[in-house]
């Protein structure tokens, strides 16, 4: 299951920051960048399809829109930076609509200190300062990865339609309108989906809705009703039916287990 993520930072330069240990998401992808910098271990990765590692002191740079997962290889311990693409406009401007020939790149030892000084040793807040680090770390890249122009693909139509559904899960969205939004005949949009996700397109936007009432669930002060609607189901009894098919356990005991 691949997900759309809506990342919204309130910082002031534009970006979050986090130091994980044992690392492990599933396919997902964003509109924001991802910077990742292994600090201890090895990551696996994979960009778009193509799987890389990571070893300490390398680097590796999700451009906007570009399906990843990653796993720790072992025990690890990583540097993760989202941020949006306005933080570094001149870098999305250069780079929209291209794609690198790679994930992974390496960084010179002053930019290494540079940002290790800054964001895991340093507590200055000064938003200019985690910006420029950011353009350095972003050179480096460009100095490492060959940019290409990228081409109508099945990556592409992916995060398109990842987009729309996440838009339109709570209206009654079917294939017919994925295929007219991406401008496909309908029977090639069919084939295309599967191959894709490898499951109907009803069992997909079901998946995405029981995700979405998992999150709303965990909010105690929402009643079950409410949760059902909200994340796209039609009634208490289609919603109770497909949760329980996805997650094993009906809404009210998935409820409890988080207790």
């Amino acid at each position: 299951m691949i997900f759309y993520q809506h990342i919204l930072s309130r910082s002031e330069w534009g970006g979050t920051i986090r130091i994980q240990e044992d690392a492990h998401w599933d396919f997902h992808c964003h509109k924001s960048l991802e910077l990742h910098y292994v600090i201890e271990g090895a990551l696996e990765c994979t960009v778009n399809g193509k799987t890389e590692i990571l070893h300490e002191g390398e680097f590796g740079l999700c451009l906007s829109n570009e399906v990843h997962a990653g796993r720790s290889l072992g025990h690890s311990r990583l540097f993760i930076c989202v941020f949006a693409e306005d933080c570094v406009r001149s870098f999305t401007s250069f780079t929209d609509g291209k794609e690198g020939n790679g994930f992974k790149f390496t960084c010179s030892a002053p930019v290494k200190r540079y940002l290790e000084e800054l964001f895991l040793h340093g507590e200055d807040q000064n938003f200019l300062l985690k910006k420029s680090c950011l353009y350095a770390v972003l050179n480096e890249y460009l100095n490492c990865v060959t940019l290409k122009e990228k081409e109508r693909s099945k990556p592409d139509a992916m995060v398109r339609i990842l987009g729309y559904v996440e838009e339109h899960y709570k209206s009654d969205v079917r294939l017919s309108d994925i295929a007219a939004f991406l401008n496909y005949d309908y029977h090639y949009t069919s084939r295309l989906f599967h191959s894709l996700f490898k499951m109907s397109f009803r069992d997909f936007v079901d998946m995405w809705r029981v995700e979405k009432a998992a999150e709303l669930l965990s909010d105690k002060s929402k009643k079950i009703l409410d949760v059902a609607y909200e994340s796209g189901f039609q009634s208490v009894r289609s919603f109770n039916s497909r949760f329980k098919a996805y997650a094993g356990i009906c809404p009210k005991e998935y409820r409890k287990s988080l207790t």
